[in-house]
């Protein structure tokens, strides 16, 4: 009886080695429906990530533009350029109502009005964002008579911006890149934006406002990138 038993457990029909055709389909029916599941799920996370680098790109060229100290400053310092250029301006109008022997006393306040309205113009080009050790000359309006304009010159020591960084959904999407608001275009207050490099910079456009994105589409929440 034991023999029998024996026998029956190793005659070929009741061994069973590696795995049938309806095994390996329906694992690989598996396989690709996971897959189906996922990959929307890692284009979304991407996406995601992406948004999170444009935003904070967006934030740091602003913040050196004319805000605080921007994350992509090649120093340590705590003013983005608008920032700084009106600082550094209050100042030297400052010792210049200390001086006794200037003869503009009385226009001090006119002085430091114009010189605000201005310093807000920004940098002149983007790529002044990226420079140093050069000096901006700015002319301010006294309402004085006998000298109707008052020279401050400054020195910029520092370089606001190490580089500008590619935009993030560059690979991914193909016309995503980044254009600067000029404050005047043509000698009129203007909409229009231009590329970091575009000839009109320092031409017919001056005085950097803004960074934009533009290209990347829509965002996860549905707000388009281009209004960031």
């Amino acid at each position: 009886m034991y023999r029998w038993f024996s026998a029956g457990r190793n005659t070929p029909e009741r061994q069973r080695s590696g795995v049938t055709l309806v095994e390996i389909l329906i694992v690989t029916v598996v396989i690709t429906l996971m897959a189906a599941v996922s990959f929307p799920v890692y284009k979304i996370i991407q996406q995601r990530e992406k948004e999170k680098r444009l935003r904070a790109i967006l934030y740091s060229v602003r913040s050196a533009i004319a805000g605080s100290k921007s994350a992509l400053s090649i120093t340590s310092f705590f003013e983005g350029h608008r920032n700084y250029v009106i600082a550094y301006g209050k100042r030297k109008i400052e010792e210049l109502d200390l001086a006794d022997d200037v003869d503009l006393d009385d226009d001090i306040a006119t002085i430091s009005t114009n010189f605000t309205k201005i310093a807000t113009f920004g940098p002149s080009t983007p790529q002044q964002l990226l420079e140093s050790n050069y000096t901006i000359t700015v002319d301010v309006d006294t309402g004085d008579a006998v000298k109707p304009t008052f020279t401050i010159n400054i020195p910029i020591d520092r370089r606001f911006l190490r580089h500008i960084p590619p935009h993030p959904f560059v690979g991914w999407i193909p016309d995503a890149h980044f254009e600067f608001k000029p404050k005047v275009k043509n000698g009129a207050v203007t909409a229009n934006t231009l590329l970091f490099d575009d000839a009109h910079w320092g031409v017919n456009a001056s005085g950097v406002a803004d960074i934009v994105s533009r290209g990347a589409g829509l965002a996860l929440n549905g707000s388009r990138t281009d209004d960031w």
